[in-house]
Parts: structure tokens; C-alpha cells; sequence
């Protein structure tokens, strides 16, 4: 007995030949020959079916058609969404602040442009709308002016100290007297006050005469001017020496029917070249 090796279960197994074709001995069917093709009826006369219909008339009239009832009702168009709201202006308080710190002058414009610029920015970061730059600018227009405003008074106040300390009194120009010093003369037209010294300091002018015109109504100004420089003129006459040939005569005098009635007196000023420190009148 020889060993055979065993069938692989996981190839297919093996087949033997074909077997050889044999024919089949049943008869072959027969098939029906071709038929001949029998035309249908003709239809040519087809045969009477009764009266032929009655012809169509035409339909009834039925009088005229219906009357127009006009044109029918216009309706607008389809309503849409309505408009957005318009957009919410800028802030009050941002333009008060803007027009205080311009218009309101420098101390009370300058405190409104604050307060009302401060207000502004705080009510814009709660509600917001148009108007920062308008705040922004009345808070810088008012430092600046506040800046100014400073300078002004600082240079007032020093100018005041620096006076006092020289000895210097603003004196309006009413209460002058006669022997009354002057540390310096102004060029301006109108004269309001001016920088009384002690006639042993240096100065540069001096009160010679005071004249009180009589009264009455203002005489005019040509008149006044007149009077003024004829009395400045005969109360110089004794300082008219040649030591004083170089000084200058000047006069104040009322110029309008207001002024004379607040005064109507006249100053008579003499001016040295130089400053001195001995007075004129003795």
C-alpha cells in the first residue's frame, strides 16, 4: 500500500475529460410556411346611416353687454419696512462745552469748558453718539486759555509787588496834585492812571498846576483846549528859566461832555529829558 499525500482544502478539485458530444435523435419541429396577406374591406362607400343633422344656427343674442363699471380702485404699492431712525445729533453738552471756552471769556469760559467738556466725555461713554471731537476741543481751547489767563494774572501780580516794592502807587489821573512825581510818562492817547513816586526817586515827570475849570455846561472842545493850554502856559512862566529851557509842557484836560461832568479839571505836566531825583515845585 503506497502513501498518498492528502487533498489541499483550499484548492479546487480536480475534473475528469468531457464526455463526447452525441446528437440528439429527436426529429427537428417543423416551422408553418409563409401565408398570403388578405386585404380588409374597403370603406370607400360606407353604408347610409339615416337624415343627415340639422344645420348649426346661430346662437341667441342676448341684448347688449353689461355696462363698464370705471376703472377699478387704485391701491398703493405694498407698504415695506419703514425708514430707519435717523441718526441721533451730537451732544449738548459737547457743544456748550465748544462755544463756552470760545465765547465765554477767559475765567468764565474757561471754568464752562471744563465742566460742561468733562460732562460730555462722561455721558458719551455711557450713551454713545456724535460729539467727542467737540469735547476734546473745548477741554484743550480751555487750557489754553487757561494757560494765558495765568500768565496775565501772574504778570499783573508781579507787576503790582515789583511797584510796591519800588515805591510806585497808581494814582488816577483825577486825583492828581500839584507836586505830585511820576516815575515814567505813556505815549496812549487817553490817560486813566498813572505811577506816582516820592520826588527824591528817580522820575520823569511832574504836576505843576492843576486849573478847575467854573461851572456850567461843557463849552466845547476847541474852548477847553484853548483855556488848558493858555493856563498851563502862564503857570510855566516861573519855571521858564534857562536851566529848564529842554523840558516839555503836556496838559490833561476833559475832552467830552461826560468827562466834564465827572471833572473839569486840568493837569498842567512838565517832562524832563532825563530822569531826576529833585522835584520841579518847591
Amino acid at each position: 500500500m503506497h502513501n498518498q499525500v492528502p487533498p489541499d482544502p483550499t484548492q479546487p478539485p480536480p475534473y475528469g475529460p468531457l464526455p463526447p458530444y452525441t446528437p440528439s435523435d429527436l426529429p427537428p419541429q417543423a416551422y408553418p410556411g409563409p401565408q398570403s396577406f388578405v386585404p380588409p374591406p374597403s370603406f370607400e362607400n360606407p353604408p347610409p346611416f339615416g337624415n343627415p343633422p340639422p344645420p348649426f344656427e346661430s346662437p341667441q343674442s342676448f341684448g347688449n353687454p353689461p355696462q363698464s363699471f370705471g376703472n377699478p380702485p387704485h391701491f398703493g404699492p405694498f407698504p415695506g419696512y419703514p425708514p430707519p431712525p435717523p441718526p441721533p445729533g451730537p451732544s449738548g453738552l459737547a457743544v456748550g462745552a465748544l462755544v463756552a471756552s470760545i465765547c465765554g471769556g477767559p475765567f468764565l469760559g474757561t471754568v464752562l469748558g471744563f465742566v460742561l467738556g468733562i460732562a460730555a466725555l462722561v455721558q458719551l461713554r455711557r450713551r454713545p453718539q456724535p460729539g467727542f471731537g467737540l469735547a476734546v476741543a473745548a477741554l484743550v481751547i480751555s487750557g489754553i486759555t487757561l494757560i494765558i489767563s495765568i500768565g496775565i494774572v501772574t504778570g499783573v501780580v508781579l507787576s503790582e509787588v515789583r511797584d510796591r516794592v519800588a515805591g510806585i502807587e497808581d494814582v488816577e489821573a483825577t486825583d492828581l496834585k500839584t507836586g505830585d512825581c511820576i516815575s515814567d510818562l505813556d505815549d496812549a492817547e487817553r490817560v486813566f492812571d498813572m505811577p506816582v513816586v516820592s520826588c527824591i526817586q528817580p522820575h520823569r515827570a511832574e504836576v505843576y498846576h492843576v486849573y478847575q475849570f467854573p461851572a456850567g455846561d461843557f463849552p466845547g472842545l476847541a474852548a477847553v483846549e484853548e483855556q488848558s493850554e493858555e493856563r498851563c502856559g502862564t503857570a510855566f512862566e516861573p519855571y521858564d528859566t534857562e536851566e529848564n529851557a529842554d523840558l516839555e509842557v503836556y496838559f490833561l484836560f476833559p475832552e467830552s461832555a461826560l468827562s466834564w461832568r465827572q471833572d473839569r479839571s486840568v493837569l498842567c505836566l512838565v517832562e524832563f529829558p532825563t530822569a531826576r531825583t529833585t522835584p520841579l515845585v518847591k
